[in-house]
């Protein structure tokens, strides 16, 4: 069952490639039909729960679409295997950092840490 592993990324990559494709398109389009769009209008249309939720998703496409896609590149092109493991750990953990981060500031969560 060792070969289904690489079609289950192939559609996954694909899958979350057309999602971030739609939810991009829907944000071009509603700045279309705001040419005088204003902060608070902006950040009325993140309060809204859908709009919210949407932008989750598109986050969580976002780390994973780039988890593969990265994960693809260091099979193919790092032959040295701890730094390959390496590269992939670095590559997870800031991920992880910018999903959470993108979570706290599209759900107003306040910040845990400052820089």
């Amino acid at each position: 069952m060792s070969g289904t592993k690489g079609l289950r990324e192939w559609i996954a990559q694909r899958l979350t490639a057309v999602y971030m494709a739609l939810y991009i398109i829907l944000m071009f389009a509603y700045l279309a039909s705001h040419p005088h769009l204003t902060y608070g209008v902006w950040r009325h249309l993140f309060h809204v729960f859908w709009v919210q939720s949407a932008t989750i998703i598109f986050l969580v496409c976002l780390m994973w679409h780039a988890w593969i896609g990265l994960w693809t590149i260091f099979t193919d092109y790092v032959k040295v295997l701890w730094l390959r493991k390496v590269l992939e750990v670095i590559v997870l953990l800031a991920l992880v950092f910018y999903l959470i981060w993108g979570i706290q500031v599209v759900w107003h969560i306040p910040m845990v840490w400052s820089f």
